[in-house]
């Protein structure tokens, strides 16, 4: 298993997939986590010793890795309207 660490949030993975502009983390063929338009990948970083998976991920697990970044997004945005309204 393998640990990204992005924002002070730890995600667990047994492939953790880097491209030019995405992070993709896969349990078998499931995404478990996804991050997209990254930019700058300075702010990801692997647990010691570890290194990412050049594996492109196939258009179904980028169809799924986006809605789970909507859905993300999403709880970000409850979040906030939440803690603003109190």
């Amino acid at each position: 298993m393998k640990t990204l660490t992005f924002m002070d949030e730890q995600y667990q993975a047994e492939k953790i997939i880097k491209t030019d502009s995405e992070v993709i983390g896969l349990n078998g063929s499931t995404v478990v986590f996804a991050f997209h338009g990254i930019t700058d990948f300075s702010k990801f970083t692997l647990a010691d010793g570890q290194e990412f998976d050049a594996e492109p991920a196939t258009a179904e697990q980028q169809q799924i890795a986006q809605i789970l970044l909507e859905q993300t997004k999403m709880k970000q945005d409850i979040a906030a309207l939440k803690g603003a309204s109190s």
